[in-house]
């Protein structure tokens, strides 16, 4: 990373690492399926992780609420905020 800064310059650095997160967020859409849905997974195998996980993790795994629903929770928000001002921080410290 120090290398593309010195090189070039710091912009640079940004708009790969947000290319990088863009390609990773499209990858995860095409690739993630729910245990039930997923082709490389036994019956049994998504019988066993199903088992492991909670009634409201399995009730509401096929069903996304719509955002303007989850951007009104405060949970979101609790959670977010924090995330969102802390996860900078900590890939800078991480490079």
């Amino acid at each position: 990373m120090a290398q593309c800064i010195l090189k070039y310059n710091w912009q640079l650095l940004f708009v790969l690492t947000g290319g990088g997160a863009l390609i990773w967020v499209a990858l995860r859409l095409v690739v993630f399926r729910t245990p039930a849905e997923h082709s490389m997974l036994s019956q049994q195998e998504a019988e066993y992780i199903l088992a492991g996980q909670d009634a409201t993790q399995q009730s509401t795994a096929g069903e996304r609420p719509p955002w303007k629903e989850v951007l009104k929770q405060r949970r979101f928000w609790g959670i977010g905020i924090p995330r969102m001002l802390a996860e900078p921080a900590w890939q800078t410290f991480g490079t």
